[in-house]
């Protein structure tokens, strides 16, 4: 077998990294199930599995387990195009109309380079979901009758299906279907066995199952795919599967390149233009790139909302992780940045430790607690704890802060001004916004809210409606969280207030951070967040008997029903 020494590295006995392991085993504690791997150099730190790959058989996930990587699939196409660039057969400054001769006016002067840094001015995607039965051919047809959302070029603009573009470049250029031509000159020497569509002979019992909540979605492979692969929706921009060690591999084979010449790896990870408006990180060719206090990272993350995979590349420091997720409730590019901190020996917050609790046990505090009020939460249990949910101001005020919230009237202020404040910058009208900053208004600001509005309604429809969740502490000041409710889709916007009543920050979100808390104790149970990061407690109160008769968050009891 060729490169024998890079397939035998990843099975090396090693002793697992403490703190690394300690780490993960953590937040296994607060539901997080999948695989994790870490190296130092040559050096295996970490290459394990956390939880279950199968809920209900209860089956663990190991480090050989198949994980679903998603969008990190774009790397292999872009490596594809330039291995195709080294064989002559195109060049990364080459038109698509040169590859379809169909191409309308609009879109055939278009280069591989724009399609590679999302600056083609395509929409992401072209079909309903992931699965919807288009064939290459059709497919490109859907993007070639659209109109395009900017000039080819203009502006960045993450796009999956410029991505399935340049995977029908591949087969067209190389006269091979697009897996087979990525196996056998990327996969096939770096020793990778393992990955891809179909062409690699996945076993189904190392094939984990996704979790959407506490919900069993299943797998990729159980869905709709096309007889060689996913259909083109997919195809050359997500869907493939692999291992932790096989894309170690990968690394390995990139860094001694064995894959690409020296040239067309710095093409492979130049940063062209940058993600977002504060251009904290740059576009390559299917990586993201940023530079800090570690040096250069060379990164990209994957997922489809239920399973998720990041990939980071340290390459100054010398560390790689791979991080995959099989669960909604604790994506994998959420912790990987900390991970990383443990790796690199920089400070972290460890989290709390949770205890198990049987599945009967969690149940029984299942029901409806009232505060005095009125406003009820309802307890729910999960895989880990229990999960709470109100849609009440006040109740959920009380969450956020675990009962230690801010006065009734400071709260609804911020809740009327951040409500306004996005009401007036939907239509354009950014003064309220403006107002709130104070003398902290950062450079651009115009600018970026007008982008990032326009970019929301183009992918979600027109705004209609906006609801203030409520305030609550958040380090020195308070944070505001409200949902926006768009034609197709919803958002999550927090503003975060300093002492002075300035607003200091703003964070969006595709979801809300669930309310889910694990066990310390039967009576005691614990949430934490990566972000910030927060840990927020509460209690149970319990009969004699260890039934749960109420809610206890800081001064407030809530009474079960």
């Amino acid at each position: 077998m060729r490169f024998t020494a890079l397939t035998l590295l990843a099975a090396t006995a090693f002793a697992q990294d403490p703190k690394l392991d300690d780490y993960l085993t953590r937040l296994a504690g607060f539901g997080f199930s999948g695989v994790a791997f870490v190296a130092k150099g040559d050096k295996i730190l970490l290459d394990k599995g956390y939880g279950l790959a199968d809920r209900k058989s209860g089956t663990a996930m190991t480090p050989d387990s198949i994980i679903s990587i998603g969008s990190i699939t774009k790397q292999f196409t872009a490596a594809a195009i330039l291995k195709l660039e080294m064989q002559g057969k195109l060049t990364t400054t080459d038109p698509i109309g040169k590859f379809f001769p169909n191409a309308p006016a609009d879109k055939k002067s278009i280069t591989l380079h724009q399609l590679l840094t999302h600056t083609a001015g395509l929409r992401s995607d072209y079909a309903s979901s992931d699965y919807e039965p288009y064939a290459r051919d059709a497919y490109m047809q859907r993007i070639f009758d659209a109109p395009l959302l900017s000039p080819p070029g203009e502006t960045f603009r993450y796009a999956n299906a410029g991505y399935s573009m340049l995977a029908a470049i591949v087969e067209i250029a190389s006269g091979q279907p697009y897996e087979r031509y990525i196996y056998d000159n990327l996969f096939e020497p770096s020793g990778m066995t393992m990955t891809g569509y179909k062409l690699p002979k996945f076993p189904n019992a190392k094939i984990p199952r996704g979790y959407l909540g506490e919900s069993d979605w299943g797998t990729i492979f159980e869905r709709s795919w096309a007889p060689d692969g996913p259909w083109w929706e997919l195809r050359g921009n997500g869907g493939i599967h692999s291992t932790a060690s096989d894309m170690y591999r990968w690394h390995q084979a990139l860094e001694a390149g064995k894959i690409l010449s020296k040239e067309a790896k710095a093409k492979f990870e130049t940063g062209y233009i940058n993600e977002g408006p504060m251009g904290q990180s740059k576009y390559a060719y299917g990586w993201s790139i940023v530079q800090g206090p570690s040096g250069k990272l060379v990164e990209h993350n994957g997922g489809n909302r239920v399973f998720s995979c990041d990939f980071l590349r340290y390459v100054d420091a010398g560390l790689t992780i791979i991080l995959f997720s099989n669960t909604s409730d604790m994506p994998a590019p959420d912790f990987s940045h900390p991970l990383a901190r443990v790796a690199l020996g920089l400070d972290y917050a460890l989290p709390p430790k949770p205890i198990t609790l049987s599945a009967a046990r969690l149940a029984a505090y299942a029901g409806t607690y009232t505060l005095p009020s009125g406003a009820t939460i309802t307890v729910t249990p999960t895989t880990a704890g229990v999960a709470l949910a109100t849609s009440d101001q006040e109740a959920w005020g009380f969450l956020q802060s675990s009962g230690r919230g801010p006065a009734g009237d400071l709260v609804k202020k911020l809740n009327e001004r951040t409500a306004a404040a996005l009401d007036a910058g939907a239509k354009g009208d950014f003064a309220p916004l403006k107002a709130a900053f104070g003398s902290n208004v950062p450079a651009g600001f115009e600018q970026r809210q007008t982008q990032m509005w326009k970019r929301q309604q183009d992918e979600n429809g027109k705004l209609q409606s906006v609801r203030a969740l409520g305030t609550s502490p958040d380090g020195p000041g308070l944070a505001t969280t409200a949902e926006l409710t768009f034609e197709h889709g919803k958002m999550y916007i927090q503003y975060m207030w300093n002492p002075e009543g300035e607003l200091a920050a703003m964070l969006i979100s595709d979801k809300l951070p669930p309310n889910r808390y694990s066990p310390e104790s039967e009576s005691d149970f614990v949430s934490f967040s990566l972000a910030g990061p927060r840990v927020k407690r509460l209690k149970f109160a319990l009969d004699p008997a260890g039934v749960p008769t109420a809610l206890v968050l800081g001064p407030v009891t809530a009474r079960k029903r």
